[in-house]
C-alpha cells in the first residue's frame, strides 16, 4: 500500500513538472529591467540574416542548398544565425532604451515612414512572415529601432552633435587612409584549350603594353584620354565583331537559298494563294519568358545592416575594365564625363581593409596602387586581368570628396565607435536571456517553414 502511496506521489510530481514545462512562457526572448523583448523580433533579425547569408552564400559561391552544412567567420551556419540575430536583438534594446534616455523623438513623417514600409512589406510577404511567427507589430519595432538609432547617431556625431564629426576631420580621415587612383583592365583568357588561352593572352598583354606606352608622361588628369582611346576601341571591335556575325549569318543563309536551288532538277511548281495561306508560318511563341515564383524575396529579406556597403568606393565607375567599358558605347559616355570630372576614378579605403578584403584581388590591387609613385602609369596583373593604372595624389580631392560625402563618411568613421557604445549600453541594461524560447526559434525551423511556404505558394 505504502509502495502505491509512493507511485502515486511520483506520478503527481510528474504530471506537475510537465505541466508547468508546458507552460514555459516562449513569447519573450529577454527582459531588461521590467522591459520583455518579444519573440517576434528575434525572429525577424534571424529571418533577414538567413536570407542575407543564403543570398550571399549563392552570389559568391554557387551554394543553393545544405545551407546548414556550411560555415561562416569560423562558425556552423545556425550557430552564425543565433549569434547574429542576438546580438541584434541586444542592439534593439539599447537603442531603444538610450533613445528614451537621451529625449529624443520620432517626426510625424517618420513615424508615417515606418508605418507606409510595414504595410508594403506586409502587401508583398505578409504571410511568409506570419508563417515564420513574425507579426506586423513586430516588424514595426524592428524598423522603429532602426530609425531610431540613426537619430542617436546623429545626435552623437552629426553637425551639433556632442560628438560632431567636421570636415576638416573627415578630410584629415581620407588623407590618412584613402588611395585614388584610375584603371584599364583586360581580362585574360578563360578558353579551355590552354593553347589557345595562351595565345589569346598574349595578345591581351600585347595590347596592355600597347595602351600602357601612349599613357607614358600623361598626368593622372590626361590618363582619361587613354581610357577614352581604350573604350573607343572596345566599342569599334564590338561593332565589327556585330557586322561580321551578321555577315556570316547572311552569307550561310544565301549558301543555303543556292544550295536548295541547285538540288532541284526541274522548275518550282507554282503554288496557289490558297497554299502559300496555308503554309505560312503561325507566329512562334515559344520563346516567351516565364517566371516562377518558386523564390519569394521581398524587402524584409535583406536588412540595412547586412547590406554590402560600398560606401568606400562610393564614386568608383573602373571604366577601363571590360564591363564599364561596354557601358561607356553608349551615347551618353560624353555628356557623363562632361557632368563627373571624376567618373574614371576610384577612391578607396586602403587603410581600412580587413583581412578578406586584402588577399581579395581588389586588395591586392590597392596594395599595388598604394607603393606606387603619383602619376606615373604602371602595369600590373593577377590572375583574371591585366591592368594599367595610375595613382592619384588623394589631396587633391579629400576636401571637395569630404563635403560631398559627408554623411556617409561620417558613418564609416565613427561606426566603430558607436559600436562600442552600443556594446556599453547593452551591458548596462543587464540583459537576461529567455533559454527555452532560444531554443525553441531555431534558424532550422525557420528554413523549414520557408521551404513549406514556397512550395505551398508555388504556381
Amino acid at each position: 500500500m505504502a509502495m502505491l502511496k509512493k507511485i502515486a506521489a511520483f506520478a503527481a510530481a510528474a504530471a506537475m513538472t510537465f505541466s508547468l514545462a508546458g507552460c514555459t512562457d516562449t513569447s519573450y526572448v529577454m527582459t531588461y529591467g521590467d522591459e520583455k523583448i518579444n519573440a517576434g523580433v528575434y525572429l525577424y533579425n534571424m529571418y533577414n540574416e538567413m536570407s542575407s547569408q543564403i543570398a550571399m552564400l549563392y552570389y559568391m559561391q554557387g551554394i543553393t542548398d545544405k545551407y546548414f552544412d556550411q560555415e561562416i567567420e569560423g562558425k556552423k551556419f545556425a550557430d552564425y544565425l543565433n549569434d547574429k540575430a542576438m546580438q541584434a536583438t541586444k542592439e534593439y534594446a539599447a537603442v531603444v532604451s538610450q533613445f528614451e534616455e537621451l529625449g529624443l523623438e520620432l517626426t510625424e513623417d517618420e513615424i508615417k515612414e515606418i508605418s507606409d514600409n510595414a504595410r508594403d512589406l506586409w502587401q508583398s510577404s505578409g504571410e511568409l512572415y506570419e508563417k515564420e511567427g513574425i507579426s506586423k507589430d513586430s516588424a514595426k519595432l524592428v524598423m522603429k529601432a532602426a530609425k531610431m538609432r540613426e537619430k542617436i547617431f546623429d545626435y552623437y556625431y552629426a553637425e551639433g552633435g556632442t560628438e560632431e564629426v567636421t570636415n576638416a576631420d573627415i578630410e584629415s580621415y581620407l588623407n590618412e587612409n584613402y588611395i585614388r587612383y584610375k584603371t584599364i583592365s583586360i581580362s585574360k583568357s578563360t578558353n579551355e584549350d590552354k593553347a589557345a588561352a595562351e595565345e589569346e593572352d598574349k595578345e591581351s598583354e600585347a595590347l596592355r603594353d600597347e595602351y600602357l606606352a601612349k599613357a607614358e608622361g600623361l598626368s593622372f588628369e590626361e590618363f582619361d584620354s587613354v581610357i577614352d582611346e581604350y573604350n573607343d576601341y572596345l566599342a569599334k571591335k564590338a561593332e565589327e565583331e556585330s557586322a561580321g556575325s551578321s555577315t556570316d549569318d547572311t552569307s550561310s543563309e544565301i549558301a543555303d537559298e543556292s544550295s536548295a536551288a541547285d538540288s532541284s532538277s526541274s522548275e518550282p511548281e507554282p503554288v496557289s494563294a490558297a497554299e502559300e495561306a496555308t503554309e505560312a508560318p503561325e507566329a512562334d511563341l515559344s520563346s516567351a519568358d516565364s517566371f516562377s515564383d518558386d523564390t519569394v524575396m521581398s524587402e524584409g529579406d535583406f536588412s540595412d545592416d547586412s547590406a554590402v556597403d560600398f560606401s568606400d568606393i562610393s564614386d568608383s565607375s573602373m571604366a577601363g575594365s571590360d564591363d564599364s567599358a561596354a557601358e561607356d558605347i553608349s551615347g551618353d559616355t560624353a555628356d557623363s564625363a562632361a557632368e563627373d570630372p571624376y567618373v574614371n576614378e576610384t577612391m578607396f579605403n586602403y587603410g581600412g581593409m580587413d583581412d578578406e578584403t586584402k588577399d581579395s584581388n581588389s586588395g591586392k590591387l590597392a596594395e599595388k596602387v598604394n607603393s606606387m609613385t603619383v602619376g606615373v602609369a604602371t602595369s600590373y596583373e593577377d590572375e583574371s586581368s591585366y591592368y594599367i593604372v595610375i595613382k592619384g595624389d588623394i589631396t587633391e580631392r579629400s576636401a571637395e570628396y569630404a563635403s560631398k560625402n559627408k554623411t556617409n563618411m561620417v558613418k564609416e568613421m565613427k561606426a566603430d565607435d558607436f559600436q562600442e557604445k552600443l556594446d556599453g549600453w547593452i551591458e548596462e541594461l543587464g540583459i537576461k536571456e529567455n533559454k527555452d524560447a532560444i531554443k525553441r526559434y531555431t534558424p532550422e525551423t525557420m528554413y523549414e517553414r520557408q521551404q513549406e511556404y514556397n512550395k505551398d505558394n508555388q504556381k
